[in-house]
């Protein structure tokens, strides 16, 4: 397949702490298979759909590091486009290096704090199969800094922007902070973009972090989180229609997060190298709740995640009690009471709590399920640990008292 255009994703891969459990995952919900590749730097994994490159699975090296999808954009030089990473205000985190004779690859962030990768590519030009069911579909950035973001991906790759709103009026739901990447060289319209801008407006918590979502394609984008949900993953948006496909927003068996689309036959696709699933705010990282008692996001506080046994069971005594509990996008924890007040925590939230919110204070991180240690805190990616992301403990219902004997 011949090379992609400068600035069109043309890589995904995810980092993982158990490649075999990462398998089994997305073998079963995309119908991969997996090749074994032996580099200079160690092993790697080609997911394979059709006999086709889709994505990539890669073994973390330091526990500490995040469990999350990085996606590549095609560079002709690398090197270049890190000099002008760095005159347009990001960072290199990682400059960039052959990876024996596949690629050259760099890993980067935006002004926003939004990671990615650079691909520039060797005999390896990237995905083999995009834009069909189990592939590749779309990626945008969520920041908070979209005007500094859309100059800097401008500056770096020649992107042009082009509002959402554009393609679908504002009374059809179009929203006007989101905006569409066009590559250098094409018409600035939505038929031939290829990733999108979302802004993280305030309503959303502090502790999301500026970051890359991406979409993969699916045929049905209501089987594909039940799927997730028996194969020990998480759904964090439940599917949502938009104009151009039905969305929802996933968290795999170890804690990364992926969006599905099933595009919509009515909408007219695109001519770039995405589906483009316009939506109406960020990537939600709360849960859909409807009807009476709803209460809006400015109201809540979070408590970080932690994954010992005391709160399992506290999250299940609060369901059994008609509590309503969720989950952001990047692994904290809240608790919403059947009135639809939502449990506050931390500061001046413990000094005004009533005696009948004192049960959820003390709840205390273990050690293998961390919130935010090393690079995974600096990232804001979520906890760490082989036992972060065990959903499957959460739904065993709540502990049995033994019986005490005289």
């Amino acid at each position: 397949m011949a090379a992609f255009a400068e600035g069109v994703p043309c890589w995904a891969d995810v980092l993982l702490s158990d490649l075999a459990a990462g398998r089994r995952f997305y073998g079963e919900l995309f119908g991969w298979t997996f090749e074994e590749i032996a580099t200079a730097y160690g092993s790697y994994t080609r997911a394979l759909l059709g006999g086709k490159d889709v994505a990539g699975l890669v073994r973390k090296p330091d526990g500490r590091m995040p469990t999350v999808w990085n996606i590549y954009f095609a560079a002709k030089d690398a090197a270049a486009t890190a000099v002008r990473i760095r005159e347009a205000g990001g960072r290199v985190i990682t400059p960039p290096v052959w990876i024996d004779e596949f690629c050259v690859m760099a890993t980067a962030a935006d002004p926003g704090g939004a990671v990615f990768g650079i691909w520039q590519a060797g005999s390896h030009p990237g995905f083999g199969r995009r834009g069909a069911p189990g592939s590749y579909g779309w990626a945008e950035v969520h920041t908070r800094q979209p005007r500094a973001v859309d100059a800097f991906y401008r500056a770096v790759f020649g992107y042009e922007t082009v509002p959402a709103a554009e393609r679908v009026p504002a009374a059809e739901g179009a929203p006007d902070d989101v905006v569409l990447w066009t590559p250098r060289g094409e018409p600035p319209d939505p038929r031939h973009a290829i990733g999108g801008r979302v802004v993280i407006g305030e309503r959303y918590p502090a502790e999301l972090p500026a970051h890359f979502l991406t979409y993969f394609v699916v045929a049905d984008c209501d089987q594909a989180p039940r799927a997730v949900h028996r194969l020990g993953g998480r759904v964090l948006k439940t599917p949502e229609d938009t104009p151009y496909g039905r969305f929802a927003v996933l968290a795999d068996n170890q804690g990364a997060v992926f969006a599905v689309l099933a595009p919509s036959t009515a909408a007219e696709p695109p001519r770039g190298n995405g589906v483009m699933p316009v939506r109406g705010h960020s990537a939600d990282p709360w849960p859909n709740r409807a009807g009476p008692g709803s209460v809006s996001p400015d109201d809540t506080t979070i408590r970080p995640r932690v994954r010992n046994r005391r709160l399992r069971q506290r999250e299940c005594r609060m369901r059994a009690a008609g509590w309503f509990v969720g989950e952001t996008l990047h692994g904290a924890v809240f608790f919403q009471a059947p009135t639809g007040r939502w449990q506050a925590s931390g500061g001046a939230a413990d000094a005004a709590r009533s005696e009948a919110d004192r049960p959820f204070r003390g709840a205390r991180p273990s050690r293998r399920g961390r919130h935010g240690a090393g690079l995974s805190g600096a990232l804001g990616i979520g906890p760490t640990g082989r036992d972060q992301d065990r959903p499957d403990r959460a739904r065993r219902g709540p502990a049995v008292p033994r019986p005490v004997h005289p």
